[in-house]
């Protein structure tokens, strides 16, 4: 579990850096109807933040929360699949539109989910691990180690959007 997290770190810190290496017109700066730089960024963060929230409600169930099924982890390595062969897909309606900020206030924030993220990492009991805690709008119910997994397949998708969308900017 502490390796997905140390991953998803490792590829925030470097997104952040790369999304800061750009003016700050151009990080704002976007085609019509798609996101700019700081948007796609700030869903992923929303995304986190939202998901961080829902797990945190899951859990008050304790030992009723649900085993987590197989089919899920299947849906899962499909939608990993998709989102790597370039297909665009419609957020779910809360994050649609995220808000363009400043980096220094969108960093702030991430810095915040990812340490509510790790607290909620460590004082997960061992004995959930197999509880389905995180509910994916398209998959379904997935244990804490798959929903890190899918973090990770959704950041890493936006990576590529972001890195799509400077090389956009430059036509």
């Amino acid at each position: 579990m502490w390796s997905r997290f140390r991953l998803l770190e490792k590829n925030r810190e470097e997104i952040l850096a790369y999304v800061a290496s750009k003016p700050e017109e151009i990080i704002r700066q976007s085609r019509t109807n798609q996101w700019s730089m700081i948007q796609a960024v700030r869903h992923v963060q929303l995304a986190e933040a939202g998901s961080i929230g829902y797990m945190q409600k899951k859990i008050l169930a304790g030992d009723a929360m649900k085993e987590a099924t197989r089919l899920p982890r299947v849906l899962l390595t499909l939608v990993d699949v998709s989102f790597r062969s370039g297909l665009k897909f419609k957020a779910p309606v809360a994050i649609q539109h995220p808000p363009v900020t400043s980096l220094a206030e969108l960093k702030a924030d991430w810095d915040s989910t990812r340490e509510s993220l790790k607290q909620f990492i460590e004082n997960y009991p061992e004995k959930w691990s197999a509880k389905a805690v995180y509910k994916h709008p398209f998959v379904g119910m997935l244990s804490l180690s798959e929903a890190l997994r899918f973090f990770r397949i959704h950041q890493a998708h936006h990576i590529r959007q972001v890195h799509r969308i400077a090389r956009s900017l430059k036509n």
